[in-house]
């Protein structure tokens, strides 16, 4: 018996599927054009198809006379997974949390099985979670997956936590992504105390992929406008329009949703005064 494994979508061959008779042990490997040979013995046969890295095909009453080659081509589903994060950067208040979508899409022809794990490095605390952990993503579906922080600390200032998120797939030949997770813990404490000055700091983190933290200072009240332009020049976000803030310091959060990655810059501006900053948006 002889055939062609193609994809079941695109019709192209597939190398590296397996090909076996439910009925005998023996089996073939389909080739650099998707060719495979099974030899067996006359008779009816139940013909499977598949891999770690695909969805495969059953072949049901295949008979195979005596010397002749049986001709029967097969297809498979292959998962493909795309996603765009790089890392996760998440701003999460003490004993409160936050989170962020993380997307992962199959643009492939067969099902795409999953399986997320955490590790939390500094601190060695479980402060990291994603859900859901695992499951199954059909062809041409995408999986929005929620990365959870959770952080308790003595609330003495601003932390730093990293870790990272392994991401098991059967999709070849990556069949591992790995994510580091850069999470800022900011203390519980509301207070706004009044600043001396009219100042805009350095963002965190900068470069970002997800989200950054816009943080400024006004020395009394103010109409505050905060917006970002391309190198261009066009205004591409507009954060804060003339709008009224008493004095102290104050924080944005910046989360572009159609922007491509590139160099922005972040102007403050209080109608006589303004400061800019250069930021770097990863996607």
């Amino acid at each position: 018996m002889s055939g062609i494994v193609r994809d079941r979508i695109t019709g192209e061959p597939v190398v590296g599927v397996r090909i076996r008779a439910a009925e005998l042990p023996q089996y073939s490997i389909s080739d650099s054009i998707g060719r495979f040979t099974l030899s067996l013995p006359p008779g009816s046969y139940t013909i499977y198809s598949g891999g770690p890295c695909f969805t495969g095909d059953t072949l049901h009453s295949i008979e195979v006379l005596p010397n002749q080659n049986t001709l029967s081509d097969v297809t498979v589903g292959v998962a493909h997974m795309s996603m765009e994060h790089t890392t996760i950067n998440i701003v999460a208040e003490n004993h409160i949390g936050n989170y962020a979508d993380l997307i992962v899409r199959n643009a492939g022809s067969g099902d795409l099985v999953y399986a997320f794990e955490t590790e939390q490095i500094s601190p060695a605390s479980d402060w990291l979670s994603i859900v859901p952990a695992s499951g199954r993503i059909v062809p041409g579906d995408s999986l929005a997956a929620r990365v959870y922080v959770s952080a308790d600390t003595l609330d003495e200032g601003t932390f730093d936590y990293f870790g990272r998120l392994y991401l098991h797939t059967n999709s070849c030949p990556e069949t591992l992504r790995v994510l580091d997770v850069l999470a800022v813990i900011l203390d519980a404490d509301n207070s706004n105390p009044v600043a001396s000055e009219f100042a805009l700091y350095p963002t965190y983190p900068n470069p970002f992929n997800s989200s950054t933290r816009l943080r400024f200072a006004v020395e009394r009240a103010s109409r505050i406008s905060l917006a970002a332009f391309n190198l261009n020049g066009q205004r591409v976000t507009t954060l804060l329009d003339a709008q009224p803030l008493p004095a102290g310091a104050h924080e944005v959060v910046w989360t572009p949703a159609d922007l491509s990655s590139g160099i922005y810059f972040v102007r403050l501006d209080d109608g006589a005064r303004s400061f800019s900053q250069r930021v770097l948006f990863i996607r």
